[in-house]
């Protein structure tokens, strides 16, 4: 039988556990900054738009089963084809990874408003669309050089 200082200890243990796991859990994907590519607003057609919004759901939803990174495309070749990637940092993976994709999905439609092209950051994430295929091109545009001293935690 338990002493009263045994149930004291185990209950205290597991409070702490839950306040950690809730606290790490609970943080949001902190937004960095976005490139929307095309500087001037377009007529996107309604199939270009309804691909964009299928492929932005799919990498949203396939974020909590990956490995941290995945592309998708819908269209194929043709004007209407729409190219989408998300990578996660090193350290984030399932829910966490994806409520930060399914966070920068909706918030680069607000951020670049009917762009054909626009990559959005946060700490936690990137995700990227374009109406040309770039997978596996090197791109080293937008660069971005940050300073400072804060170190991000996780």
């Amino acid at each position: 039988m338990a002493t009263t200082k045994q149930k004291l200890i185990s209950t205290l243990k597991f409070l702490i556990f839950i306040t950690l796991f809730t606290k790490s859990s609970s943080q949001s994907p902190n937004y960095v900054g976005d490139d929307c590519q095309n500087s001037t607003e377009q007529s996107l057609t309604t199939t270009y738009r309804s691909n964009l919004k299928k492929v932005l759901s799919l990498l949203s939803s396939d974020a909590i089963v990956s490995k941290g990174y995945n592309h998708t495309s819908i269209g194929g070749n043709t004007v209407d084809g729409v190219y989408g990637l998300y990578d996660c940092r090193g350290d984030v993976t399932g829910s966490f990874c994806q409520f930060c994709v399914s966070t920068a999905a909706s918030d680069i439609l607000q951020h670049c408003p009917n762009r054909a092209s626009a990559v959005i950051w946060y700490n936690y994430c990137i995700l990227r669309y374009s109406n040309h295929n770039f997978f596996g091109k090197l791109t080293t545009t937008p660069s971005w050089y940050i300073l400072g001293t804060v170190r991000e935690s996780s």
